[in-house]
């Protein structure tokens, strides 16, 4: 994992972060559809508090609990799961596989990330 690697996790994170913060106040309060996205806000924010604490060198990132780091796993291992099978889907260089490819990237560098840090806690 380098920097650069880091660096462009780091711009898909908050890519995905702006899409679910637009998406969130088009949903009805309580659907699940609203649940799904909360959750990955979640995910996407620890995610980018590890990557910043490690390659930025950002001891001022927010702590979050064992649990709260357990379910972002868990959530971005789903998500790994869901992109996976979509690049195959889209034409070569279709800005959708990039979309795909990009975060498939962010989500393998940030997962053993918020891992190894539940497992430190």
């Amino acid at each position: 994992m380098n920097p650069a690697d880091a660096e462009q996790a780091l711009k898909t994170f908050h890519s995905a972060i702006r899409k679910c913060e637009k998406a969130q106040m088009k949903l009805k309060e309580e659907s699940p559809q609203r649940k799904w996205v909360r959750r990955q806000l979640e995910a996407y924010y620890i995610a980018v508090s590890c990557i910043e604490e490690v390659f930025k060198d950002n001891a001022s990132a927010a702590r979050y609990t064992e649990s709260e780091r357990v379910n972002a796993a868990a959530t971005l291992c789903l998500l790994t799961e869901i992109c996976g099978k979509l690049p195959e889907k889209f034409k070569d260089n279709h800005p959708q596989q990039t979309l795909a490819i990009r975060r498939l990237s962010a989500f393998r560098l940030a997962l053993p990330l918020i891992n190894s840090d539940s497992a430190r806690q």
